[in-house]
């Protein structure tokens, strides 16, 4: 976990270069979030507090997807809108998931049935049929 020192270099680092390093910025502020979340405290704005605290629910959902909402934005947005925001964002989690479980399991079934195994062990494609070991 970061301690409170980290955490002011932190901010240090998005109030010196706002607009110039976004994703990065997005990144701190989630790290911020969860430090926040954390139960830590932090003397800020209640806003602020509040922009780092989403940050951290919303981006959490898809880890490296920094696509969406900035910290202000999400700041001024109503409960209501920010919940069904969240929301959304868990669907496409899921769906992600959900794809990725489908394709996993085709690639899996695939493999069974034109008789060819890898082993983990060695990385060597073995033939059941015939018992010998192909490069």
């Amino acid at each position: 976990m970061k301690n409170l020192s980290d955490i002011k270099q932190l901010l240090k680092e998005i109030k010196d270069k706002p607009m110039r390093y976004r994703r990065q910025n997005k990144q701190k502020w989630y790290k911020i979030g969860k430090y926040l979340l954390d139960g830590n405290k932090l003397v800020m704005h209640k806003e602020i507090q509040i922009a780092a605290w989403r940050m951290y629910q919303y981006y959490s959902k898809a880890k490296e997807d920094w696509d969406g909402s900035f910290p202000r934005q999400l700041s001024k947005m109503k409960k209501s809108k920010f919940l069904d925001l969240l929301k959304g964002r868990e669907e496409i989690e899921r769906e992600i998931l959900l794809t990725f479980s489908a394709l996993n399991q085709d690639y899996v079934t695939e493999e069974h049935t034109d008789g060819w195994h890898v082993t983990e062990d060695t990385h060597v494609e073995e033939d059941y049929v015939d018992g010998q070991h192909v490069t």
